[in-house]
């Protein structure tokens, strides 16, 4: 590559244009900043993931991850297989808590009202018998979670 006048060459396969090099520093810089927070606020504010929660959404959101550009993060999150801790309420049995799994699903954690769904198992001791029940799990606000399952003989709240 020839030198430009008044300047080094460089290994850089495009030639810097000094009145421009700060627009560019600039404008490079704003996006960044831009980029992290969006990533900041996704750590902050989205459901927690387990690894393969992260490997399935990464897979489902393949085009906006193999963008030529630095991307924020995903729009949507894809649960799978996800643990909970619930506290379910009955009107036939006392209250308890129980274990929950969510089996497949997704959180669109950005929106206006961020919502998600997953059908759900949840797994209790009642009456010292051990009972699944199969429902729903909503997600509002990436903050609460409720669900709804339907047993052998009643239905629960969790």
């Amino acid at each position: 590559m020839a030198a430009v006048a008044g300047r080094k060459s460089t290994n850089s396969p495009m030639c810097s244009i000094p009145p421009y090099d700060d627009l560019y520093a600039e404008s490079n810089q704003g996006l960044l900043q831009a980029l992290n927070k969006d990533w900041d606020r996704f750590l902050e504010v989205s459901k927690s993931q387990t690894f393969l929660e992260v490997l399935l959404t990464t897979q489902f959101q393949q085009d906006h991850f193999k963008a030529d550009h630095l991307v924020g993060p995903p729009p949507v999150q894809i649960i799978a297989v996800h643990p909970q801790v619930v506290y379910e309420t009955s009107t036939s049995v006392d209250d308890e808590f129980g274990r929950a799994v969510e089996w497949i699903g997704f959180n669109l954690w950005n929106r206006k009202i961020p919502l998600g769904a997953s059908p759900t198992t949840v797994y209790t001791t009642i009456n010292g018998e051990r009972e699944s029940r199969h429902g729903v799990m909503l997600h509002i606000h990436n903050k609460y979670s409720i669900g709804w399952t339907k047993g052998d003989d009643d239905s629960g709240a969790s």
